[in-house]
């Protein structure tokens, strides 16, 4: 969890280089020819950085536990980890049942490649080395579950694995309701995800609050009673209450080690020729440190209609953090002063913050406005969880190599909890924590902050990837 100064010039080569391989201000899709006419295309965009031995790991072995939602445990030896009064006892009902597939080692591949080739869907990664998948009607899956070569264990998923367990708690009461975000299979067709969106809308109990897209439903109004329907639905993948965001940031250039990496590089650091996206509470655009640099601002996916920043000013902070040219003061010179960028802003008038939509949609608009980094210092509830925000974020960066996306792991925990925030949990983002800062005889740069959210997710995983010096708000 502690951090070198190698570690922060590595990352602002990796950030704010004209390395187009992460940010090429190319507005085509991962499917078009631009990534894949050519074999040398990775050759030719991503600069070689030598690393010394000690920075080469190998692959963790698998632990032979899966974690599931209601705890981990080894399918060898113990029985399905479940819910006991919401559980049904039999699985679905549907011909379209999930499996779940455990490897004997980390290596899924040849176990990835056997389902597609059949014409199955994975529809999620489980750790230690398990897959949820669903096979086509006309396979037989007993055959070919028994097939397989390298599989440690295979089972039916449960249906009350799709209800997230913090909803349980209050299923008894038949006057509780409840606002839910609700992860579509990722193998519906158009015609199934829109019928899934009318049939949840017939059960809302609020005209026009449902909504759904490819990656996510959401709806509010919910009464309890139907939560075990829900968990039979084959078209759901997953189902959580609506959690709350909340907004971080870090900051101190400083002792980041930039300015170490400007003066030991070649290549120009400062961010000229690149896209930034940021989503945060809004942006004071008269702030003299953004002149001419700021392509747009949209607040589509939030409650913000103003894009002013007059209640916090989190999102003008964060901007300068990132951006600021030090013409206001020479001394709070951003971290790629050189880029311009755009700003989506999500907090309403009153100072309700919260993202509308699923974030894959959110993506979508800024890679299409030509952004390669999108970066968030916010974060949900569900400490540790692996939410549907989570899965979108991977969703997109595993369709859209290309693009990075920054999260806060979040400062609402200390170093004895599992604290990490979602979307912080996700696998494909970087999720940066706090370190201190050294300031005012306080203690030395690069450890850990007691505040600095940290610790394995629910499922397992370390995260952060870095701690960066600076203070979180």
């Amino acid at each position: 969890m502690y951090a070198r100064k190698s570690t922060f010039i590595v990352l602002a080569v990796l950030l704010f280089s004209t390395w187009s391989g992460m940010v090429s201000a190319s507005s085509q899709g991962p499917d078009s020819t631009h990534y894949q006419d050519s074999d040398n295309y990775y050759f030719e965009k991503w600069t070689s950085l030598e690393f010394p031995s000690e920075h080469v790991h190998q692959i963790r072995q698998t632990s032979g536990l899966i974690h599931s939602p209601y705890g981990s445990f080894d399918p060898l030896m113990d029985e399905y980890p479940t819910f006991g009064e919401l559980n049904t006892g039999d699985y679905s009902y549907t011909d379209r049942p999930v499996f779940v597939i455990q490897s004997d080692s980390s290596d899924i591949s040849g176990i990835s490649s056997s389902v597609e080739e059949a014409g199955g869907a994975i529809l999620d990664y489980m750790p230690d080395s398990a897959l949820l998948v669903r096979l086509p009607k006309h396979v037989d899956a007993d055959n070919f579950l028994d097939s397989l070569a390298n599989v440690r264990w295979t089972g039916q998923m449960p249906d009350i694995w799709r209800v997230s367990p913090e909803i349980l708690g209050n299923t008894h009461s038949s006057s509780s309701q409840f606002n839910l975000q609700i992860l579509p299979a990722n193998d519906l067709t158009i015609d199934e995800l829109i019928s899934l969106e009318r049939d949840l809308s017939l059960i809302s109990n609020y005209d026009q609050s449902t909504n759904c897209d490819s990656w996510l439903c959401t709806i509010n109004g919910v009464d309890a009673m139907w939560i075990p329907l829900l968990s039979k639905d084959w078209r759901i993948l997953h189902i959580q209450v609506t959690s709350t965001a909340s907004v971080y940031n870090s900051v101190a250039r400083d002792i980041s080690g930039v300015q170490g990496a400007y003066e030991q590089s070649s290549l120009p650091l400062d961010g000229t020729g690149e896209v930034i996206a940021i989503s945060d509470t809004g942006i004071d655009e008269d702030h003299g440190d953004f002149d001419g640099r700021i392509r747009s601002v949209y607040s589509q996916f939030g409650p913000d209609n103003d894009n002013s920043d007059l209640l916090s000013g989190h999102g003008t902070h964060v901007a300068a953090t990132l951006l600021g040219d030090g013409s206001g003061q020479s001394s709070a010179l951003g971290m790629a002063p050189g880029a311009t960028f755009h700003m989506y802003t999500h907090e309403s008038q009153s100072g309700f913050f919260g993202i509308y939509g699923s974030l894959y949609g959110l993506f979508t608009h800024s890679w299409n406005q030509n952004a390669r980094i999108h970066t968030n210092s916010w974060g949900t509830s569900n400490l540790g969880n692996y939410s549907q925000t989570s899965a979108n974020v991977d969703d997109f960066v595993s369709d859209y190599p290309a693009y990075m996306v920054l999260f806060s792991a979040g400062d609402i925990a200390g170093s004895n909890d599992p604290g990490i925030t979602p979307p912080g949990t996700s696998k494909n983002a970087l999720t940066v924590g706090a370190s201190t800062t050294g300031s005012y005889g306080s203690e030395p740069p690069g450890s850990v902050a007691s505040f600095s959210s940290q610790g394995l997710t629910n499922d397992g995983r370390i995260k952060p990837e870095i701690v960066a010096p600076g203070v979180l708000i």
